[in-house]
C-alpha cells in the first residue's frame, strides 16, 4: 500500500518536473547565451533529469519481482540509470552553481573537480552492469544491494564538501535567502542518500530527496520571478509618476512664463487711462487704481499657486480686469454675469485668460460688444462658459499676434486636464463670435460653502 502511494506521488512529481523544465526552457530560450539564461538552462536540466529519475524509479518498482519476459534486464538497466542520474544531477548542480558565480580560478577548479568526481561516479555505476558490486538482480527478478553498495558514497561526499566550500568562499555574492537555498539544494538529497545507506524500507529516499530539492528549486525561482515582476511594475509606476510630474512641472513653467509676461499694451493702456481720469474724474481714477492694484496682486500670487483656488477669487480677478477694460472701451463693453455657483475650485488664471482673449482678440477689433460669463452645475459636472459676439476666428488656424491667443487657450486646456481632470471646448465662427466652455467633473472640483446665485447686466 505504501509503495503504491509513493509510486503515484512519484508519477505526479515527474509530471511537475517535466512541465517545469519545459516552462524554463521555453521562457528563457531567447536568453540562452546570457549568464542568466545559462543558469536557468541548468535548472531546466536538473528538473528534466529529476523527471527521468522518477520515471526510472517507477519502472524499477513495477518490474521488481515481475515474471514478465525481460523483467531482469529492464530492472537492471532501470536501477543502473538511477545510480547514474544521481551524479548527473550533481554534475548539473555544479554547472548551475558555477554559472551564478564570478569567473575565477577557484570557480574553474571547483567545476573541474566536481565534474571529474561526478563523471567517475557515473562510470563506476555503469561498471556494475558487469561486476554487480553495487546491486544485483536475482533470478526471480528481485533487486538486492551489493557488497560494495556504500562505496557509491565515496564520490558524493567530496562533491558535497566542494560545493559547501565554494559557497562559503563566495557567500558575499548571494542574498541571504538565495545563499540558504543553494545549500539546501544539495544538502537535502545528500542527507537522503546518507540515510538510505543505513536504513532501507523499500522506498528510494534519494529520489524523495531529489524531488524535494526540485520542488524547492522551482519554488524559489517562482518567488524570484514574482519579486522581479513586482519590482519592474513598481519601476514602471515610478517612471509614469515621474513622467507625469515632469509634464506637470513643464506645464507649470510654461504657465509661469506666460503669466510673467503681462501684456505690455494692457499695462500701458491702463496707466494711460488712469492718468487721463486723474484730471477729470478723480473718484473713477481711484477705483481704477484699486482695480489695477488688485489685478497685479492676483497675477503675482498666481505665479506661486501650486494647487487649485476657489473660483470666487478668480471671479473677483475677472471683475477687476473687466472693469479696467470697460474704461478702455469707453463704456462700449457690455458685460453679463450668469453665475449659478462659485463654490468650487479651479486652477488659478484658468478663466481670466479666456476673458482676456475675448476682449483683446474678439471685441477690441469691433470697438465693443457683449461678453457673457456663465457658471452652472448639474449632477455630475460644473460648466464655465465665456462667450462674446466679437470677430471670431478659425479655431484650426493659429490666431492673434504671434499666435498668442491660441497658445493661451492651449495652456489653459492643459492645466484644466492635468490639474482638475476637466476639458475645454472651443467654438468660434468668423464674424459672429467665440464660445469657450470648461467642463469640470463635480467629484474632482470639490464643492464648498453655499451655492451662489446672481445675474444681470453690468
Amino acid at each position: 500500500m505504501l509503495l503504491d502511494i509513493v509510486a503515484a506521488a512519484e508519477v505526479w512529481i515527474s509530471l511537475f518536473c517535466l512541465s517545469s523544465a519545459v516552462y524554463l526552457f521555453t521562457t528563457f530560450q531567447k536568453k540562452i547565451d546570457t549568464p542568466e539564461g545559462r543558469s536557468f538552462r541548468y535548472q531546466a536540466g536538473l528538473l528534466f533529469i529529476c523527471f527521468i529519475l522518477m520515471i526510472s524509479d517507477c519502472v524499477a518498482w513495477y518490474f521488481n519481482g515481475s515474471r514478465m519476459p525481460f523483467a531482469r534486464q529492464i530492472l537492471l538497466w532501470a536501477n543502473t540509470l538511477l545510480y547514474c542520474l544521481d551524479y548527473l544531477m550533481g554534475l548539473l548542480y555544479t554547472c548551475y552553481l558555477a554559472s551564478l558565480l564570478k569567473d575565477s580560478r577557484a570557480v574553474r577548479l571547483y567545476r573541474f573537480l566536481s565534474c571529474l568526481l561526478c563523471g567517475t561516479a557515473i562510470l563506476y555505476a555503469l561498471s556494475n552492469l558487469h561486476f554487480h558490486h553495487l546491486f544485483f538482480i536475482d533470478r526471480a527478478a528481485y533487486y538486492h544491494r551489493g557488497a560494495f553498495f556504500r562505496t557509491h558514497l565515496w564520490f558524493s561526499f567530496p562533491v558535497l564538501v566542494l560545493a559547501a566550500l565554494i559557497l562559503i568562499f563566495h557567500r558575499k555574492e548571494f542574498r541571504k535567502g538565495q545563499y540558504l537555498f543553494l545549500h539546501l539544494y544539495y544538502l537535502i538529497p545528500a542527507f537522503a542518500v546518507l540515510l538510505s545507506t543505513f536504513w532501507y524500507a523499500g522506498i528510494s529516499l534519494p529520489n524523495i530527496g531529489f524531488s524535494l530539492s526540485a520542488f524547492l528549486m522551482f519554488f524559489t525561482l517562482a518567488q524570484a520571478r514574482r519579486k522581479a515582476f513586482l519590482a519592474r511594475q513598481a519601476h514602471v509606476v515610478e517612471q509614469e509618476e515621474a513622467y507625469a510630474e515632469m509634464r506637470r512641472q513643464m506645464h507649470d513653467l510654461q504657465f509661469r512664463l506666460a503669466m510673467s509676461q503681462v501684456h505690455p499694451h494692457f499695462l500701458y493702456n491702463c496707466l494711460n487711462t488712469i492718468y487721463y481720469l486723474c484730471g477729470k474724474y478723480p473718484r473713477t481714477a481711484q477705483q481704477a487704481i484699486r482695480d489695477f492694484s488688485d489685478y497685479l496682486d492676483y497675477n503675482t500670487k498666481s505665479l506661486t499657486a501650486q494647487t487649485p483656488i476657489p473660483f470666487i477669487d478668480e471671479f473677483r480677478h475677472i471683475k477687476s480686469y473687466l472693469s479696467l477694460e470697460n474704461l478702455r472701451f469707453d463704456g462700449e463693453l457690455e458685460i453679463e454675469y450668469h453665475i449659478q455657483t462659485t463654490g468650487f475650485y479651479i486652477p488659478s488664471l484658468s478663466v481670466q485668460p479666456l476673458v482676456e482673449n475675448a476682449c483683446e482678440h474678439g471685441l477690441w477689433k469691433k470697438g465693443g460688444g457683449r461678453l457673457i460669463l456663465t457658471t452652472r452645475l448639474d449632477r455630475d459636472h460644473i460648466y464655465i462658459l465665456v462667450e462674446d459676439n466679437g470677430d471670431g476666428f478659425n479655431p484650426i488656424a493659429v490666431t492673434g499676434k504671434n499666435g498668442r491667443s491660441h497658445i493661451g487657450i492651449e495652456n489653459v486646456r492643459r492645466r484644466i486636464e492635468t490639474i482638475s481632470g476637466g476639458s475645454l471646448h472651443l467654438l468660434s465662427v468668423e464674424g459672429r463670435g467665440t464660445s469657450v466652455k470648461i467642463i469640470l467633473p463635480r467629484s474632482d472640483a470639490v464643492l464648498y460653502g453655499e451655492t451662489v446665485k446672481e445675474g444681470g447686466i453690468l
